[in-house]
């Protein structure tokens, strides 16, 4: 997992077929199987399948990402001596309980008509446990707030004006602009870097409807919405993407997790999601308290 550069993106003139890249910078993500086949005392042989993407975090529009299927054959060329293990290493099992609080500020577009950039707030508390020094899993809570829902609803675009489907978000922008909801949580913790995986269920997120209109109907919706357009139809796909939420990310942290630290700092990127569908990518700060071991 990380971050790929691209030297082309989506021109509407000079390249306007390439409807996946539109940014420099991208998210990264690719998961390889490796089978030895021939082992040797220089050099061991292996064949490989893997998938790759690539895709900007929902940050511009069009973002139809890169896929591909990769196949590989690879080389792992020995030096020196091996030496023999005469001993078996100890091992001792542990668990504890840990409190986190993160604070998140993402960024994300709304449509292909809306391709500004605005922020995403996120507030989230969490309680869990960690097994062996090395699984953290938890759940919690989450709060947040979308700028570009609430600049729709406030500026009284299409969607929300007087007679048209969402005008009762008027009522109170701010609130209607949020979203909240409970998730569960796993991490990998590496010393210093966990790698980070949270599945959640949105209790609340009232505007994901109008963006949902907008841009799974047909491409390209423009601000003034004409009466034939078709917008997108509230389908199970709707009902599965406006309820489960995903996180996928990277976290550093300031003191090393192989030892129990009562306080400790980290930093993170992830790729958040609706449903399996990008939704916005965010930078977070987050504090760790650890109780004591059991």
């Amino acid at each position: 997992m990380g971050a790929s550069y691209f030297t082309r993106q989506f021109d509407t003139l000079t390249n306007p077929g390439n409807q996946a890249v539109t940014t420099k910078l991208t998210w990264s993500f690719r998961v390889f199987f490796k089978y030895r086949f021939l082992e040797s005392r220089r050099i061991d042989w292996q064949l490989g399948a893997g998938f790759f993407h690539h895709s900007n975090g929902h940050t511009r529009l069009p973002n139809q990402g890169l896929n591909s299927f990769l196949g590989s054959l690879s080389a792992e060329i020995k030096h020196g001596k091996r030496e023999q293990q005469t001993t078996t290493p100890s091992f001792q099992r542990s668990r504890y309980h840990y409190l986190t609080a993160r604070f998140g500020y993402g960024i994300n577009v709304l449509s292909n008509a809306y391709n500004d950039q605005k922020p995403v707030y996120t507030v989230s508390g969490e309680y869990g446990q960690v097994l062996n020094n090395t699984y953290r899993i938890g759940i919690g809570f989450y709060y947040r707030y979308y700028d570009h829902y609430y600049e729709y609803i406030n500026n009284h675009e299409f969607l929300v004006r007087e007679g048209q489907e969402f005008s009762d978000l008027r009522d109170n922008p701010f609130l209607n602009a949020s979203a909240i909801g409970l998730h569960l949580n796993g991490e990998l913790l590496l010393n210093h870097i966990g790698i980070e995986l949270q599945l959640g269920a949105n209790l609340f997120k009232p505007s994901y409807r109008f963006d949902w209109r907008i841009n799974e109907g047909w491409d390209n919706t423009p601000r003034e919405i004409p009466d034939y357009w078709v917008l997108g139809e509230y389908t199970s796909k709707f009902k599965m993407k406006h309820l489960l939420s995903a996180r996928l990310g990277l976290k550093y942290y300031l003191f090393g997790t192989h030892t129990l630290q009562p306080h400790n700092l980290y930093f993170g990127a992830h790729i958040n999601a609706n449903g399996g569908q990008a939704d916005f990518t965010e930078f977070t700060l987050g504090y760790v308290y650890s109780f004591p071991k059991q």
